[in-house]
């Protein structure tokens, strides 16, 4: 009980480096596993015809190739590699899955923005047709900012969790200490 109080008095249950890289959660691991799935599902596709998206798309593959292998070890995994996976899965699907997958994308935006936030981003009037290659651009380009601002998200929710239960403690701490003096 005593290295309890001494934990909360000296704040020692949060991180001095904000740069500590801890292990993935397991929800993590998990989503991870569903976009590798994904990634696995995507055929060559032919629609980058000009030859410099041709290129990207042989470096993007090379790219996740690279983290699925890297995932390979499950404590090498990082926040980084589940983004960079799911971008580069944005940036290979065709156009037909992009759009089906747009509203999903954007439900889990609307889950965890503020209301204020979602309501500026749908003002903003975001691309949902794919009619033209310049809609499939800006479409995939939207859907690249969103999966971005998820995965800030994901990826401060430990921080967050941490600070949280610090503050709690010390809440506590000074309620116990108040009510006894």
């Amino acid at each position: 009980m005593l290295d309890f109080w001494k934990k909360i008095t000296n704040g020692s249950d949060l991180p001095t480096d904000s740069h500590t890289r801890t292990k993935l959660p397991h929800y993590a691991r998990s989503y991870f596993d569903h976009i590798a799935a994904v990634y696995s599902g995507l055929a060559y596709s032919d629609f980058p015809v000009d030859k410099n998206d041709a290129r990207q798309q042989v470096a993007d593959r090379q790219e996740a190739e690279s983290i699925l292998e890297k995932a390979k070890d499950p404590n090498a995994l990082t926040w980084g590699d589940v983004f960079r996976l799911e971008s580069i899965v944005v940036k290979l699907q065709p156009p037909d899955a992009l759009q089906r997958n747009v509203w999903i994308v954007r439900e889990r935006f609307r889950e965890i923005s503020s209301p204020t936030v979602y309501k500026a981003y749908i003002a903003s009037n975001p691309p949902t047709q794919i009619d033209s290659t310049q809609n499939v651009t800006l479409l995939r380009a939207d859907l690249s900012r969103l999966v971005d601002v998820l995965h800030w998200y994901y990826a401060l929710i430990p921080d967050r969790e941490r600070l949280r239960k610090h503050l709690t403690l010390r809440c506590a701490k000074s309620i116990t200490h108040y009510t006894f003096i």
